[in-house]
């Protein structure tokens, strides 16, 4: 059987498993953060509520996953810093206040996390959890 046939992996799972990727669930942030961190994990909380443009939303992603000063604030450097992330077994993004951004930079967003929590080994995993506030 091919991989499109196994089941997809539990957020516990992919934490013991170290596996990167991505989730939703209603779970609210604190628990998923807690979660993570005892299994060793490095987390972070990206909280999106209240953006309303691009400037902002780099701006808030720069703050809530503390990064580099060299982070030029656009698509490309947050691939880049992305990329950098390497806390070992990896790291969890909890990503609240989604429903906030307007749909075009939620959805380039979220296409920017998933493409470095899609990586393979062994690249340090990074999931991205987006939960409830």
């Amino acid at each position: 059987s091919d991989a499109a046939d196994q089941p997809r992996p539990t957020l516990r799972t992919a934490l013991a498993q170290g596996r990167g990727g991505g989730f939703r669930t209603a779970a609210p942030a604190a628990d998923v953060l807690r979660l993570a961190a005892d299994a060793g994990w490095r987390t972070a909380r990206l909280d999106t509520s209240g953006i309303e443009d691009k400037a902002a939303l780099m701006d808030r992603v720069a703050r809530d996953l503390d990064l580099p000063a060299w982070f030029g604030r656009n698509w490309d450097a947050l691939a880049d810093a992305l990329r950098d992330l390497d806390a070992t077994p990896g790291t969890l993004l909890a990503w609240t206040g989604s429903e906030d951004l307007e749909e075009s930079l939620r959805e380039t967003l979220r296409e920017v996390l998933l493409e470095r929590a899609e990586e393979p080994a062994p690249s340090p995993a990074v999931l991205v959890v987006r939960a409830s506030g």
